[in-house]
């Protein structure tokens, strides 16, 4: 059915076949994407390492709790990157922030991290948050159990890294911009 759990081992030129057409270039990647409602949802976990004033992303490090940062799972990128289960990159707020800040240069026109009232517009368009989560959770990979990706979105559950890594398998997480307090977003 073209979702990325059953092409993982294929090329970008397959994929884009299995999409026709709608793949977005991120920093040099192709991105399948699909359309929900009116609107346009990547239909792969972002794996792009942009540069941050002047210097790569840094992957795999702590930083600072201010600092732009992402991790790969178990910070195994051969296993958990582009050429492995293409759970992609987990990024700290900082770094989803930091791409919002500087989408003109760093994402195509048009493209940007979503905002929170763009998440309630997916939720809606699918049926509402009460089964939101099995119509776009991927058909595999998910412990708790799959769900049936009605729409192409795909999410995949790559965990998260907060000081340790989670989750894998349990939990897929998404950032919006939007800073929720002095601590939390």
């Amino acid at each position: 059915d073209g979702t990325w759990s059953e092409v993982e081992e294929y090329t970008d030129e397959y994929i884009d076949s299995l999409f026709a057409g709608n793949v977005v270039v991120i920093g040099g990647r192709n991105y399948p994407y699909v359309q929900i409602g009116n609107q346009l949802w990547l239909a792969e976990n972002l794996d792009y390492k942009f540069e941050v004033d002047g210097s790569q992303l840094p992957i795999g490090v702590s930083g600072t709790p201010s600092t732009p940062s992402a991790w790969y799972y178990n910070n195994d990128e051969s296993t958990y990157g582009v050429n492995g289960n293409k759970y992609g990159l987990l990024y700290n707020w900082y770094a989803a922030k930091y791409l919002e800040n500087n989408k003109s240069t760093l994402l195509p026109e048009g493209w940007h991290v979503p905002t929170t009232e763009e998440w309630d517009t997916l939720m809606n368009a699918v049926g509402g948050y009460s089964i939101a989560g099995t119509k776009l959770k991927s058909i595999t990979g998910w412990d708790s159990g799959n769900g049936d990706d009605s729409y192409g979105f795909n999410a995949f559950p790559s965990g998260y890294y907060y000081g340790s890594f989670g989750f894998l398998g349990v939990n897929s997480s998404f950032w919006t911009p939007t800073e929720y307090n002095s601590s939390s977003a």
